[in-house]
């Protein structure tokens, strides 16, 4: 057991996991080691705080059954997103992708009931047309594709590089702001955007 064994950063060359960073979690391999060391070779694990999922599917890996629970919206749907990535289907989910780059996000109609629902620490987060093409993505999204899979994989693939498209950077529990968000106390200027 090593430190990078017990963070989250074990997983960032563990599909879809390194496409989300999700600090307060561990890495599958440390779930791996534990359930490894266990006596029996099946049962069924359960984790009451299943954050992103990892020990859900680090059990499945090891033919365990699992049951999580998980109460923040972020952790439930990178849960439904791995779940989503593994069910689909793979020629429909790149016929998708290969119509995406066709499209003009800035010109696409928006409709708000689909846009990204700002709170106040989020408002102005994105420069104003990378914010028009983010709706423009999530409203197609929305309204174009027929896969529920597809949607929630690509929908997660937009929400994880939500801070490398704003003028925001996480600095342990609060947000950095660059100097171009026009707030107050922005320090740094965080580069192309």
């Amino acid at each position: 057991i090593n430190r990078k064994l017990v963070s989250f950063q074990a997983n960032k060359n563990t599909p879809l996991y390194r496409l989300f960073s999700y600090k307060e979690g561990f890495s599958a391999e440390l779930v791996k080691n534990f359930i490894s060391d266990y006596p029996k070779e099946n049962g069924t694990i359960l984790d009451p705080f299943a954050g992103s999922g990892t020990t859900l599917f680090s059990a499945k890996e090891c033919n365990f059954n699992s049951i999580g629970i998980e109460l923040l919206p972020v952790g439930e749907f990178a849960i439904f997103a791995r779940i989503a990535s593994e069910n689909v289907n793979t020629v429909e989910l790149k016929r998708e992708i290969s119509k995406l780059y066709k499209v003009q996000f800035d010109k696409y109609p928006i409709d708000e009931k689909y846009s990204f629902k700002h709170i106040p620490i989020t408002q102005d987060a994105f420069p104003p047309e990378t914010e028009r093409k983010l709706n423009g993505f999530l409203t197609l999204l929305n309204t174009e594709l027929n896969s529920e899979q597809i949607k929630i994989i690509l929908s997660f693939a937009a929400y994880s590089i939500l801070e490398k498209i704003s003028y925001t950077r996480k600095d342990g529990q609060f947000l950095r702001w660059d100097i171009r968000s026009g707030r107050e106390r922005a320090t740094f200027n965080k580069g192309k955007i």
